[in-house]
């Protein structure tokens, strides 16, 4: 499992497949192993494949609801992914949620700026500033 895990985020892409072979294999045993759940969404997430890792952060959040970990990273990161799907107004609630929690929490300053820049990026697209489409910006 440490292996799969460590490939993750070690050249994306390159090892996403070898990756995600060992954990299948770490899932296909124990099903709500969280580090192999967490792997296979971020995997999931490279490839675009927005919904299937949405779907496997909210399977966290829910394994570990109070977890201010894990949990607040896998609810940041189905907020990440409903955004992705163009469902902005449900990502900026959930980001705002995450957000207040983080800012109660010490030494947790790099995950505070990565989640407040996700809020930006949620109102940048909610606004109409932004068109994914586009690479043309406009700015009112």
């Amino acid at each position: 499992m440490m292996l799969g895990t460590s490939l993750v985020h070690y050249y994306p892409q390159k090892h996403h497949a070898r990756a995600l072979r060992i954990l299948d294999d770490v899932l296909s045993d124990d099903g709500v192993n969280v580090p192999s759940l967490m792997g296979r969404a971020y995997i999931l997430q490279g490839s675009g494949d927005w919904g299937a890792a949405a779907d496997l952060f909210l399977q966290v959040n829910a394994l570990l609801p109070d977890d201010v970990n894990e949990g607040v990273r896998a609810q940041e990161e189905h907020a990440w992914c409903m955004l992705q799907q163009g469902n902005g107004d449900v990502a900026a609630n959930e980001l705002k949620s995450i957000s207040e929690v983080l800012d109660n929490l010490e030494g947790r300053e790099v995950d505070q700026a990565r989640c407040w820049w996700r809020m930006g990026k949620c109102a940048w697209r909610t606004n109409g500033l932004y068109s994914p489409a586009s690479s043309f910006h406009t700015f009112t």
